[in-house]
């Protein structure tokens, strides 16, 4: 199976003056077999470029300009909107495609937000992969995944190094955001993750945890 990339950019202008810069990534797969789904896949990743292509330029621009606008009559610097969408996929054979979305948006303030999304798609059942489907035999694998996750951070927090790259309260938060739809295959488990502030600093990124297959 092949993978191209598509591209959607822009620089957007305010009286002559640049308020929003976007940039979105997203795949199209190449592929003689499965070719129905595949064409279903690619035209759903298509449409959801197009669709936050449409968001930046009808919510963000006007935002932006609105953003312009007060900078100018208070003589604060220009600080333009950007907004940018990558993907990496992560498992990739004749029969599962996995992959996961970053949508990033800086809108002024000290740094920009980035909201992951993650898809896992059986291809020969042509279908959305559940996090369930790797535990047919345990009706607790969500508990399982939560208790396995919040020790692998009770380990992570032995090191000196690491202390502080986690809440305090991070064996709640893990209870309170853990979601299901937030994973990715690879070749050696399943990746669960957070988004930023769910269970620790902004400073530490998108949290991940990798679940081995033998679990």
């Amino acid at each position: 199976m092949e993978v191209t990339n598509i591209l959607l950019s822009d620089t957007l202008f305010y009286n002559n003056e640049q308020v929003l810069s976007y940039k979105i990534n997203y795949p199209q797969f190449i592929t003689n077999k499965c070719t129905n789904f595949i064409e279903k896949l690619n035209n759903y990743y298509k449409e959801n470029a197009l669709i936050f292509e449409k968001y930046c330029r009808d919510t963000l621009f006007p935002e932006a300009v609105e953003l312009y606008k007060y900078s100018k009559e208070n003589n604060y610097p220009i600080i333009p909107y950007e907004a940018v969408m990558n993907y990496s996929i992560t498992y990739l054979t004749d029969c599962y495609i996995s992959l996961y979305f970053d949508k990033y948006i800086y809108t002024g303030g000290a740094h920009g937000n980035t909201k992951r999304s993650s898809d896992t798609w059986d291809l020969y059942k042509g279908c959305r992969m559940q996090l369930s489907d790797f535990f047919p035999h345990n009706p607790n694998f969500k508990k399982d995944i939560i208790t396995f996750i919040i020790n692998d951070i009770s380990e992570r927090l032995k090191d000196p190094n690491l202390q502080g790259t986690f809440f305090d309260t991070y064996k709640q938060d893990v209870n309170n955001t853990f979601n299901e739809d937030n994973f990715y295959m690879t070749p050696t488990g399943i990746i669960a993750f957070f988004q930023q502030y769910d269970i620790a600093p902004y400073s530490s990124g998108i949290q991940e945890f990798l679940i081995p297959y033998c679990s």
